[in-house]
């Protein structure tokens, strides 16, 4: 496919002026992962300043040239990976039948509520029933998450409390 590259002027601490291509300066520049940036701030600015690996600091605007007739593959830049830990509270689903005393079916809804969320003791005659099946189902589903398999079976919701860059630290050998 033939697109019409638009050429860039880079201007030396010296003076000099270099006609090239986004797709060249992606590749001369001291850090290619800054790439995207210099572009859109370029559009907005018209003059950027930039960090060449081969001619150090210069500054970056658009030539006065006509744009080239070329085809322009941008690099496929991603990102360095980190690894992160995550402290999460997931809610699994685990059915469960409970008896309680009530004066109404919305004070039983309330009483339930409250006592599942831990915001009061339960009172006398409040029992949580679970089937054996349903208890079962749960375990495997634990289980299964712990196992550290991609997806965990019943989890409905999940909270981020915590997450951070995991450091990893690495022993020298100094026994040499």
């Amino acid at each position: 496919m033939t697109i019409r590259t638009v050429l860039l002027k880079i201007t030396k601490p010296n003076g000099e002026q270099i006609d090239i291509t986004a797709r060249s300066l992606s590749g001369r520049l001291t850090r290619p992962e800054d790439f995207p940036d210099i572009v859109a701030r370029l559009l907005l600015e018209e003059e950027v300043s930039i960090d060449l690996r081969d001619v150090g600091p210069a500054t970056l605007t658009f030539a006065d040239a006509e744009p080239v007739q070329t085809s322009l593959a941008l690099p496929s830049f991603r990102p360095p990976h980190h690894e992160y830990e995550a402290t999460v509270s997931m809610r699994f689903e685990l059915t469960a039948r409970i008896e309680c005393t009530a004066s109404s079916r919305a004070e039983a809804l309330y009483l339930i509520g409250q006592v599942l969320r831990h915001e009061r003791k339960s009172p006398p005659g409040f029992n949580v029933v679970l089937s054996d099946e349903d208890l079962e189902d749960f375990t495997s589903n634990l289980d299964y998450a712990a196992s550290g398999r991609p997806h965990l079976l019943g989890v409905h919701d999940h909270t981020v409390t915590d997450i951070r860059e995991r450091l990893l630290i690495t022993r020298q050998d100094t026994s040499s």
